[in-house]
Order: C-alpha cells, then sequence, then structure tokens
C-alpha cells in the first residue's frame, strides 16, 4: 500500500476522490474523531489503538473501501484475512499523511460546524443565490 504522498496527479485525484466518502463518516463519528486527535479541552491524548477499534467497529465498510482504494482495487475485488488485515489497518493508522488528512478534515469540519468565517461565508453566499 502506498503512501498517500506516493499517489501523483491523475492516479492522486481518483484516489482522492474515492477515499473522501468513507474518510468523511469516520470523520463525523465523535468517539472517532476524539481517538485520532485528541481532545486538548478535556485533556484527552490522541490513541490510535482506540481509533482503529473503533473504525473495525463502526465503520467495517468504510475501511474496506478505504484499504481497496489505496490498493487500487474495486471493493467488490478487495479481500483480507486475519493475518492480512493488521498488517493493512496499522499501514492506514501508522501513514502520517493519512493521519493528517484524517485530523486536518475533522478540524475543518469543527470549524465550520462552530459558527467560523469560511461557514458563515458558505451560508451567506447559498443565501444571496437563492435570491
Amino acid at each position: 500500500m502506498k503512501k498517500l504522498s506516493e499517489y501523483k496527479d491523475d492516479e492522486a485525484m481518483d484516489v482522492l476522490a474515492e477515499i473522501i466518502e468513507p474518510a468523511s463518516h469516520l470523520i463525523a463519528d465523535k468517539d472517532f474523531k476524539i481517538a485520532i486527535r485528541g481532545d486538548k479541552k478535556n485533556n484527552v491524548k490522541p490513541d490510535r489503538a482506540k481509533a482503529v477499534k473503533i473504525a473495525l467497529k463502526e465503520h467495517r465498510q468504510d475501511i474496506v473501501s478505504i484499504m481497496a482504494s489505496l490498493e487500487q482495487v474495486p471493493v467488490e475485488e478487495f479481500h483480507y484475512n486475519l493475518f492480512t488485515l493488521p498488517k493493512m489497518v496499522l499501514d492506514i493508522f501508522n501513514d502520517k499523511e493519512l493521519i493528517d488528512f484524517f485530523t486536518y478534515q475533522s478540524e475543518e469540519n469543527s470549524e465550520m460546524s462552530s459558527g467560523s468565517a469560511m461557514a458563515n461565508t458558505e451560508e451567506n453566499q447559498s443565501t444571496s443565490s437563492n435570491m
């Protein structure tokens, strides 16, 4: 499995297009978000083992979609077993770039839902386009 930075040009766009939706499902999960990036306000440190457990138990299809996309195999043709799964999952959760992608998306979602200037700008744009 390649790291995110190893995908170039059209291949990078294809992989990003495939992982963005399942990644957004993970990021939307409050428990996963706290496990993957921590919670400074409540003094909770990131816990990748807990993030992996949450991902495998609560977001199984999303993880399979991400792994298949990173292997550039259709989900229907992607297979794993008890010996290959841990390595694949560890590759995902030890890939700094992928973790940064998860945490960056998570921070963006938090800022937009907390009334940030970006969210307000987007809201104003959608309101003015409806006039």
